[in-house]
């Protein structure tokens, strides 16, 4: 849904199972200038509903899904092929803390279907996998010259840790290359801001209390820039009378438990704010930081299960 206020244009619609939203404001008030930004909030749309349906683990038909039921796959789309060759650069970067190849360990962990489906703190399917080899993005093998991806026999990849950041830039690269400087782009934890909130310098992100999931802990300023949370308290499920989320240790194939309930990123991208979270989570506290530390143009805030930011 487009819809058009005083100095602002902005569309709200359901991606990715999350809710996407694209805010641009005007600079003008032309009417050429209102059209451009209302052709571009409609435009997001299509690029996200476009990845949707070819990085989705969920639908049978994506490009994603056909990779993962034949081991390979030639001539894949750009799109496709950007995205895993994003995720295997960030695999190497994080020292294998991103791992694109955990599917074996999310199905097992009972997220075997899209989370709309499995519901909060309800049970999830029975996992088909009695055993599976452990995630190692060495599975995967590119030849740039064909565009075509292998993987090994057995393995299977997800997408759903970089492909919503990947997205979200995409949309705020095709905003800023029609000349409107400040916009955002926020799709369920992953945000893209360009230029000013009005009357502001930059942006001012409220970070939300991850544990009673409501109330602001800290207002985030963001310049040019993008944020994105990674949490255990939000997509989690009952696998028998265990507590699971999304949040797979790629060293141990388990949902990560080290104390840490959320973990905010300000980096250049979505992208990287996206990875950077899940990897610090995974990473804890300590080391987390560390990692944080050899990374240009970041910030992390760290929340633990008690609540307290760190």
């Amino acid at each position: 849904m487009v819809k058009q206020g005083m100095g602002e244009v902005f569309s709200t619609f359901r991606a990715m199972n999350t809710d996407v939203q694209a805010l641009i404001y005007l600079s003008s008030e032309s009417k050429a200038t209102k059209l451009r930004a209302r052709d571009l909030v409609s435009v997001a749309q299509l690029i996200f509903r476009h990845a949707e349906l070819t990085l989705s683990r969920f639908l049978p038909d994506s490009e994603l899904s056909r990779l993962n039921q034949k081991s390979y796959i030639e001539q894949a789309s750009p799109l496709f092929f950007e995205c895993v060759i994003a995720a295997l650069k960030m695999a190497e970067v994080t020292g294998g803390i991103f791992d694109l190849t955990i599917l074996d360990a999310l199905e097992h962990a009972g997220y075997d279907r899209s989370f709309e489906q499995i519901g909060t703190l309800t049970p999830g399917l029975a996992t088909k996998i009695n055993t599976f080899r452990p995630p190692s993005h060495r599975y995967v093998e590119l030849n740039h010259a064909r565009r075509s991806i292998k993987l090994e026999k057995g393995a299977r990849i997800d997408l759903g840790g970089i492909a919503k950041g990947m997205t979200v830039d995409r949309v705020a690269a095709v905003i800023q290359a029609q000349g409107f400087k400040d916009f955002m782009v926020s799709a369920g934890g992953d945000m893209r801001l360009g230029g000013n909130q009005p009357g502001k310098s930059g942006w001012e992100v409220e970070m939300q209390n991850p544990i009673a999931l409501e109330g602001t802990l800290t207002t985030l300023p963001v310049i040019e820039g993008a944020v994105a949370t990674s949490s255990t308290t939000r997509r989690r499920w009952l696998k028998g009378n265990q507590l699971q989320h999304h949040l797979i240790d790629p060293r141990t194939s388990e949902p990560v438990d080290n104390g840490l309930a959320a973990v905010t990123i300000v980096a250049p991208t979505a992208m990287l704010a996206d990875v950077f979270a899940k990897t610090v989570l995974i990473l804890g506290i300590e080391k987390g930081r560390e990692f944080i530390n050899r990374q240009e143009n970041c910030r992390v805030y760290m929340i633990d299960v008690e609540g307290r930011l760190v």
